[in-house]
């Protein structure tokens, strides 16, 4: 009876609609498009931007920027600090 239950919701569930997930998720207070983008933003410092294009459906060099924004080196960073360094007074 349990295992009939279960699958029944979860097509429930899948049967979905953008809008009603959309409403649903406003219902409760959840943030959609910030939520979405945090999500890619996470995808994309983990995965390597061929995947990221794939899975968004965005150009390969949208998708290589993107994962040089997410980079999590500072060794750009500190390399532009010091070659300012020696020309400060």
């Amino acid at each position: 009876m349990k295992e009939g239950w279960a699958r029944q919701q979860s097509a429930r569930f899948l049967n979905r609609s953008v809008d009603e997930i959309t409403r649903l998720m406003k219902q409760h207070g959840l943030p959609g498009l910030s939520a979405r983008n945090t999500a890619r933003l996470e995808s994309v410092a983990d995965l390597p931007p061929i995947v990221i294009s794939d899975l968004f459906g965005i150009a390969p060099g949208t998708a290589h920027k993107w994962a040089q924004y997410a980079q999590n080196s500072w060794a750009d960073y500190l390399a532009a600090c010091q070659s300012t360094e020696g020309t400060k007074d």
